[in-house]
């Protein structure tokens, strides 16, 4: 392979992509989660409803959708929906999570999205006010979630940081000046085009901070 050719390649795929999934985890990985926006309020963790359906729309062909969370906890969802089937029966919706995160594996700030029960449960607790694993303040906490590749299971921790260490490493600013997303294109199942998803600034602007590039290193939203 052309040495040039081979440099490139490397540094085309070093990010990995803008989605991750809970399999594609290798061993332990580190993250920061970073507070983005749903239907213009802060959101470090959406938690929805995901299953699959068949045709009428992506060209006829199973496709997945989703489902806000209702008051009762559940989804709210058509009768006349036919669920896709799987290997183990139909796919119904169940329940999902989604969240923007700085990656440190890839140094790349990316959308993490799962349906793993053992991952739902404590990030769940860290959004509980009741809680003792309540998160506060997002800047203060990296979550560590690791993979057993015996049994694909995922377990997940968190770690507080030290005061110095809250304030976003270079990496994460200048991978966040090139990062949007729409958590409600998302859960909407619409593609969002090109650079108009949500920004950090916009982020940064919901909570009332509007830095700039270079104080956002310590003005960061909770």
């Amino acid at each position: 392979m052309n040495a040039g050719f081979k440099a490139f390649k490397e540094k085309a795929n070093a990010g990995g992509g803008k989605y991750l999934k809970p399999k594609d985890i290798k061993g332990s990985q580190t993250f920061r989660i970073i507070p983005w926006l749903f239907k213009k309020a802060i959101s470090p963790i959406l938690f929805y409803y995901e299953g699959w359906v068949e045709g009428e729309t992506k060209k006829d062909k199973p496709h997945t959708i989703r489902f806000e969370i209702n008051s009762d906890g559940g989804y709210d969802a058509d009768e006349d929906i036919t669920w896709a089937k799987g290997d183990y029966g139909l796919q119904t919706p169940k329940p999902a999570f989604a969240m923007v995160v700085a990656d440190y594996e890839t140094n790349s700030v990316r959308v993490l999205s799962g349906t793993q029960k053992t991952l739902i449960g404590p990030l769940s607790e860290f959004l509980d006010d009741e809680s003792k694993l309540f998160i506060k303040d997002w800047n203060a906490y990296e979550i560590i979630i690791t993979k057993d590749d015996k049994t694909d299971k995922f377990s997940i921790t968190r770690e507080k940081l030290d005061q110095e260490d809250r304030k976003y490493p270079k990496w994460i600013i200048d991978a966040l000046e090139d990062f949007d997303f729409s958590l409600d294109d998302y859960i909407a199942c619409e593609k969002t085009e090109e650079g108009k998803g949500d920004t950090y600034q916009d982020v940064l602007n919901a909570v009332g901070d509007k830095p700039s590039r270079t104080e956002k290193q310590t003005e960061q939203p909770k």
